[in-house]
């Protein structure tokens, strides 16, 4: 995002969180090694999904 003012601070928390996720995947479904890969496939079309709703969201706040 481009009003980001700590790009570094940002990514450490997304690593932090995604080894997180990677660990819960991993004692949840030891036996789905597949799971995780399919949830970070995701992330694209969840990002895709959220800007569609925000945009919707400043519409319907503008209109009267």
């Amino acid at each position: 995002r481009s009003a980001i003012e700590d790009v570094n601070g940002v990514e450490a928390l997304q690593e932090t969180l995604i080894r997180a996720l990677r660990n819960l995947i991993m004692k949840n479904h030891s036996n789905e090694a597949a799971v995780f890969t399919k949830l970070l496939l995701k992330l694209p079309e969840l990002r895709s999904l959220n800007n569609m709703h925000s945009e919707e969201l400043l519409a319907f706040k503008i209109q009267p």
